[in-house]
């Protein structure tokens, strides 16, 4: 019988790719040899969320006598407000980070992003959250990262599109498939929508529409918190083929489209037929843009259409019928009443938070799960009791 310290080392690095985490950990108490093939793939993904895992990582990197730890991490996600400071510190000993993400970046700035491309310079996906970096950032990530494949910019105040940064930015990155942008919270596109009075500068909302049009293959797009101005002239732009084509879009997210009648709703549903993934909220569109989805989104596979008051219950059930792909639907806040559809699982489908009945029961619909989808397909079945 051949033992563990006798595998080649080819047949032990098989076993730890094709294993869990928790495994992965097993598999690196083995022996040496394990050890030594499985602690690389341990140290890919860290989730720095706390600052007392960052002090053990960081330690783990800096004491570690035998192997350089953070020349393995790939993956990398800050989940607490790390400083200017010790994040520098951090990324000096991560050369062959790509994808990197701060979830709470208040002390990210344009400073940290001078350093950044010689500390990583292998990035291809950057998430910034409540980052305090400006236009200089986006520029220097347009001249540093030309392989830049995903970009998500959310609740960074102190961007703004002017100068044209954005625009550099897309000509500079052709690769770009992913790009995730907080639109009202930059300075001179908010409309006031959410209080606070509009701040809304239209020629600047002009100039970053005819910037997104220099994106080429993008895949996913989310825009979150649009203003009404915005929502209704990206639509209008992007159904135009003679202006933009985006052929590979296969995620889009508008967060507000309450300015969006059927027409062009209609009509950007016509143009992008490899869309899986589809968001509208706050729309104010009825089933015939429902009824187009079913026409030319052949492989949709998910759809929300939160705070929508004009699709009825006859228009969502036709929509499934005819949608076999489909495995999501989020109704939230769209006053479908959840007894128009028995189908529906009472734990995973009624929305908590809505309206009670006269017995204190929630009366609407939050979602359509992949169950609940099925048998509306297959046809109604009895309506159960409350428990």
């Amino acid at each position: 019988m051949i033992n563990l310290g006798e595998f080649p080392v080819e047949i032990i690095s098989l076993i730890v790719k094709n294993v869990d985490e928790d495994d992965l950990y097993t598999c690196a108490l083995v022996n040496k040899l394990f050890y030594e093939t499985a602690n690389p793939l341990l140290w890919q993904t860290p989730n720095v969320d706390h600052e007392s895992v960052f002090t053990q990582v960081i330690t783990g990197m800096l004491h570690s006598s035998s192997q350089k730890l953070g020349q393995y991490i790939q993956h990398l996600e800050f989940g607490f407000p790390i400083t200017e400071a010790l994040f520098l510190l951090f990324m000096k000993h991560t050369p062959n980070v790509e994808k990197l993400a701060i979830h709470i970046g208040e002390y990210i700035s344009d400073t940290t992003f001078e350093h950044l491309p010689r500390l990583c310079p292998q990035l291809t996906c950057i998430h910034i959250r409540y980052g305090s970096i400006t236009p200089q950032s986006i520029n220097t990530i347009a001249q540093h990262y030309p392989k830049l494949e995903g970009l998500q910019l959310v609740d960074c105040d102190r961007l703004t599109p002017r100068g044209g940064c954005f625009g550099t930015l897309f000509k500079a990155c052709p690769l770009l498939e992913e790009l995730y942008i907080d639109v009202g919270a930059m300075d001179g596109m908010d409309d006031g929508y959410l209080g606070g009075g509009s701040r809304l500068n239209t020629p600047l909302v002009d100039q970053f529409l005819s910037e997104l049009a220099l994106l080429k293959d993008v895949k996913r797009l989310t825009f979150r918190e649009c203003p009404a101005y915005f929502s209704k002239q990206l639509l209008i732009q992007i159904s135009n083929p003679q202006k933009v084509r985006w052929s590979n879009l296969e995620l889009f997210c508008l967060e507000r489209c309450n300015n969006i009648n059927n027409k062009i709703a209609i009509d950007f549903i016509k143009t992008h037929p490899e869309l899986k993934q589809l968001v509208f909220q706050t729309s104010r569109f009825t089933d015939a843009v429902l009824d187009a989805m079913v026409k030319y989104l052949p492989g949709l596979l998910s759809m929300d259409v939160s705070n929508n008051l004009t699709i009825t219950p006859k228009g969502v059930r036709q929509f499934i019928r005819q949608c076999p792909q489909l495995k999501c639907m989020i109704v939230q806040a769209c006053s479908l009443k959840f007894k128009d559809f028995p189908e529906a699982d009472e734990d995973i489908c009624l929305d908590e938070e809505a309206e009670l009945d006269d017995d204190d029961i929630p009366m609407y619909l939050l979602q359509l799960d992949p169950d609940s989808l099925d048998q509306i397909r297959r046809g109604p079945r009895p309506a159960k009791k409350r428990k």
